[in-house]
């Protein structure tokens, strides 16, 4: 798990926004941390599994989630339903080819892997 603290990235279209990203994926999760913090967002902090992310919905205000369906330890189901009786905004990310049929109706959008920057940009500027 890595938790940023750092508020230095005040400035661009996301200024502000705190974002928590539940992703198992390395990679994917550091290029979305370094898209959120390049464009002004506050990763609140980043996890692997669906016991660290319950924990970590307790950091206190968010404004966004961004989850992948299948984390290390399970899909993330159960978190998406804790999500969304939190009534925090969120979107899915997915690797998987075909579109899956667990993405609530609730979810702003679903982010399929790779993930481009601008992509990522657009769903949580329109989220706000």
């Amino acid at each position: 798990m890595n938790q940023n603290n750092d508020s230095n990235h005040a400035s661009g279209p996301l200024a502000g926004k705190r974002v928590l990203l539940i992703e198992d994926n390395t990679l994917t999760a550091y290029l979305i941390e370094t898209t959120l913090m390049e464009n002004g967002a506050e990763p609140v902090a980043t996890c692997k599994t669906a016991s660290e992310a319950m924990r970590l919905l307790d950091l206190g205000p968010l404004d966004f989630v961004l989850i992948d369906l299948k984390l290390a330890d399970q899909f993330a189901d159960d978190i998406i339903a804790e999500i969304i009786a939190r009534g925090l905004k969120f979107a899915v990310i997915t690797g998987m080819l075909a579109f899956p049929g667990n993405i609530p109706d609730e979810a702003v959008a679903v982010l399929r892997k790779p993930i481009s920057a601008q992509e990522l940009i657009d769903v949580l500027v329109r989220s706000a």
